[in-house]
């Protein structure tokens, strides 16, 4: 049997009609696009294709009304204002937009367990997640808050969940190693020199054995994993690790003494981390202690005038030797007070300029450095000069350093306010005639004498180098007739290794 099919010309335009009319009364253009009373997921749906990405709206967003005419070649500003007029929340996380009502606003707090707050914030950076305009607050521990559209908190959440899940620890029987990075501050001491003094800052691996000193066991402190010999100044555990592991296998520590017993800690300066090996609950405990030490700190620039000034400028600047430097109204100095204050500052240095271009101030310095809170900002503009010391059978070598040193340590307060610890140090040096030293041999000399005036002339070529030495040498002896010393330009005696040759008698000046 053979079916023949019948198509009638009026029914199909009457299909043709129902479709047209069950499209959306908007009338969509290439470059505009028209609403009348149109829901926001109809809308959205046409305004993806200009944006390029697909745009997921909530049932509650879905249910708003918008009209009017809107211009598709700016899709990203006509985004923009409909979702401030409409009040609505979005986030996107780079393949889809997805748009919420703001009544769908979601909060909620994380607790991490293994992991820190920067390291998970660090993760949702990298991987692009990450949105400015809904930051993670926390006390830069381990707990934080967020809040914002449902479908970014969420995948905070599980985003936490999965970093926290990640072994940082390695397990070694019963006990656990961790490894800590340092951000904000330095896991080993620093040291550095101040004219004649060495001056140590304490790392965080030193607070922490000060820290635990006491304690009944003693924390063990390297400077760096793997090395057989001990470095010096570190400190080590006094006990017998045998003994610790058979006191474990029969008692437990009480919690107030599990923080501290066998707990071994290693600096690390090269990636500046801390390696703790302990207990779980030991190594926990130093993770918290560490979080709550390494908080950032905020930077302070400072900036230094080093004026040189005769005493008629001085009191030209309004100088009351009482303890009160007034100039105008508006810049005070207590000189013996402990503060001071420039609210004039511009129109002190404009004076001082003016004292200069008279020869009656002289700008010495004006260093700049930046340092943060907490940390001594050092200016140190000095001079050194050399002294020899002259006995019966030795000669030293003794250096006088002199000079203006400022060290400032700077503290924020209430209020942004910054309270700084000054000292200063000052001395010049006294202009009076300089008369040359006279090293005078006499007599026969024996070996060791010799050898003490070698040994002298040896230590001023190793501090003066290519330099002239400013003193002289009178050789009276009969071994030495004929013997004499090179002399440098202006009778100086020049300290090279070629210069220690004796010729002929001679007597230096």
């Amino acid at each position: 049997m053979t079916g023949v099919a019948r198509f009638d010309s009026r029914g199909l335009i009457w299909c043709c009609t129902l479709l047209l009319c069950l499209f959306h009364s908007a009338m969509a253009h290439a470059d505009s696009y028209r609403a009348r009373e149109e829901s926001l997921r109809s809308f959205f749906v046409a305004l993806s294709e200009p944006l390029g990405k697909p745009i997921i709206v909530s049932k509650a967003a879905a249910g708003k009304r918008i009209s009017g005419d809107f211009a598709m070649t700016s899709a990203q500003q006509v985004f923009d204002r409909v979702v401030r007029q409409m009040g609505l929340i979005w986030y996107s996380d780079g393949q889809a937009i997805y748009l919420y009502d703001s009544a769908e606003l979601k909060s909620a707090v994380v607790s991490l367990q293994n992991t820190s707050v920067d390291s998970l914030r660090a993760f949702l950076r990298r991987s692009g997640l990450l949105d400015a305009r809904y930051p993670l607050r926390g006390d830069g521990r381990r707990t934080f808050y967020v809040s914002g559209p449902p479908i970014y908190v969420e995948l905070v959440q599980r985003s936490a969940a999965m970093v926290d899940q990640e072994p940082s620890q390695i397990l070694l029987g019963r006990q656990q190693v961790g490894v800590i990075h340092l951000l904000n501050t330095f896991v080993g001491d620093r040291r550095y020199e101040l004219r004649d003094q060495s001056v140590s800052i304490p790392g965080i691996a030193s607070v922490i054995e000060n820290l635990l000193r006491d304690e009944k066991a003693r924390v063990d402190l390297r400077g760096e994993p793997g090395s057989v010999e001990q470095a010096p100044g570190m400190l080590t555990s006094t006990l017998n690790e045998q003994l610790i592991e058979d006191a474990w296998e029969g008692v437990r520590l009480p919690a107030e003494q599990m923080a501290a017993a066998n707990i071994r800690v290693v600096a690390y300066p090269d990636t500046n981390s801390l390696l703790v090996k302990g207990l779980p609950e030991q190594v926990r405990f130093i993770e918290n202690l560490v979080e709550a030490l390494d908080t950032p700190k905020r930077h302070v620039e400072l900036s230094l005038w080093i004026i040189d000034l005769q005493k008629e400028a001085l009191e030209q600047l309004g100088i009351d030797w009482q303890g009160q430097v007034n100039i105008g109204t508006q810049f005070s100095i207590s000189l013996n007070g402990g503060s001071a204050t420039t609210l004039d500052g511009l129109s002190f240095i404009a004076r001082v300029s003016a004292l200069a271009r008279g020869d009656l101030a002289n700008v010495v310095a004006r260093p700049v450095i930046l340092t943060q809170e907490n940390v001594p900002a050092i200016f140190d503009n000095n001079r050194t000069f050399y002294a020899p010391l002259v006995g019966e059978r030795s000669v030293d070598l003794q250096h006088v350093t002199y000079g203006t040193l400022v060290s400032v340590l700077p503290r924020f307060a209430l209020g942004d306010e910054i309270e700084m610890s000054l000292n200063i140090e000052d001395g010049n040096e006294v202009e009076s005639r300089r008369t040359d030293t006279v090293l005078r041999i006499e007599g026969n000399l024996q070996d060791s004498q010799l050898e003490a005036t070698r040994r002298f002339i040896r230590r001023f070529e190793q501090q003066w180098g290519s330099g002239f030495v400013h003193f002289s040498i009178v050789l009276q002896d009969d071994r030495l007739k004929g013997l004499s010393y090179q002399a440098g330009e202006q009778g100086y005696i020049k300290s090279s290794s070629t210069s220690w040759q004796f010729h002929s008698s001679h007597t230096g000046s």
